[in-house]
């Protein structure tokens, strides 16, 4: 009983000086819970999808009809902009794989499974970063950021240069 006792508070003592500790932000939330995390992602998914339809709105010419490429590689694009969330810290990795999923989902009509394999690519494009879809992804979050700082300007250019890079046929594989 006594052994019991000691193991108990041993894994008590862990608790209180490790785990714990790690399950708060410097602002004190417990993110542990996730409830930071998910106040923070559906901020930016509202975000994300005031980010794409301007530039729906914005790239006269293109059919964003779901699952055209057009759709598809601004789904891309606004992926940069989650991703790079993530990486300026606002998110974690599981909050942002979580919201990319949602995004492709509710805001460009994909099933749950295509989703899920989408996000992956779009995460190890963004890890790896040599490939035109990478560089897809990046410019997305690049221009998210500047979206952010002003709206009103938004750089449409940038994403007619890179659905081109991706529309081309010789583009067809990534």
């Amino acid at each position: 009983m006594k052994a019991r006792t000691i193991r108990f508070v041993q894994t008590l003592s862990l608790l209180q000086n490790v785990l714990i500790p790690l399950s708060f932000t410097s602002g004190d939330a417990p993110l542990s819970l996730g409830l930071y995390s998910r106040r923070v992602a559906a901020a930016l998914h509202k975000e994300v999808a005031a980010f794409s339809s301007a530039i729906r709105q914005q790239a006269g010419g293109l059919r964003f009809r779901p699952r055209s490429v057009a759709s598809d590689i601004l789904s891309i694009y606004a992926g940069g902009a989650i991703i790079e969330s993530m990486q300026r810290g606002e998110i974690g990795y599981a909050a942002c794989g979580s919201a990319l999923r949602r995004m492709l989902r509710e805001l460009f009509g994909w099933r749950a499974d295509e989703a899920a394999v989408r996000t992956r690519a779009l995460l190890w494009a963004a890890k790896h970063g040599e490939s035109r879809l990478a560089t897809a992804v990046v410019s997305g979050g690049v221009a998210f950021r500047a979206w952010r700082c002003a709206p009103e300007e938004l750089a449409i250019e940038d994403f007619r240069a890179v659905y081109i890079s991706l529309a081309e046929p010789s583009n067809a594989r990534m």
